[in-house]
């Protein structure tokens, strides 16, 4: 509930900020009273994720009406021996390098980085979720250390040199040209597993 009164707050702020100075300033204190509740809840143990069935009207009918994809005929491959796969992580956590362009709301696109990045930063809109664990651990989102383990213990063939990040959030259609253009890098790479984490 919070979370989309937060969210509810910002748009109505957008709205009446005449400058981008005041916008900043806004989303700067939005995101500090958010990060307050969330501490809150994390504190009081009484987190809890949003239920569809508790959400607004707006938020409810948005989820709700996403119309998903069917396959009728799904193309499978035969997959290669774990040993064979060079894995590639594709993630909807809105996680970018710091310094790259921060996800807008709803966006389209997404943000590629290496496997040795480490100091990669969240603009993910849904505040419904407690992030303290990412931050304190990249692999809970991210596990790059974990596919590194894997592949240098012979587990895995190898780890992709690039991996891939979309905003969770944006709906899934308007995702598919940049979702091409992933697919085409990873082949590109010769990435034949991915690993999809959704957030």
């Amino acid at each position: 509930m919070w979370g989309w009164l937060c969210l509810w707050a910002v748009f109505i702020g957008f709205r009446i900020a005449e400058t981008s100075n005041q916008q900043i300033l806004l989303a700067l204190s939005l995101h500090i009273f958010q990060r307050y509740i969330l501490y809150l809840g994390y504190i009081l143990g009484k987190f809890e994720v949003t239920k569809i069935a508790e959400m607004p009207a707006v938020g409810r009918g948005f989820i709700s009406n996403l119309q998903l994809p069917t396959f009728e005929d799904p193309a499978w491959t035969t997959p290669v021996p774990a040993s064979q796969r060079r894995v590639s992580i594709v993630s909807t956590a809105a996680v970018s390098r710091r310094g790259d362009k921060p996800f807008s709301w709803l966006a389209k696109d997404h943000r590629t980085f290496h496997k040795n990045d480490r100091d990669l930063v969240m603009t993910h809109v849904a505040v419904e979720f407690d992030r303290s664990a990412w931050q304190q651990d990249l692999n809970v989102i991210i596990p790059l250390d974990r596919l590194e383990e894997m592949a240098q213990d012979g587990e895995i063939g190898s780890v992709a040199d690039e991996h891939y990040s979309f905003m969770g959030a944006a709906d899934p259609v308007t995702m598919e040209k940049s979702a091409h253009a992933v697919a085409e890098q990873m082949k590109q790479e010769g990435v034949n597993t991915v690993f999809l984490i959704p957030i």
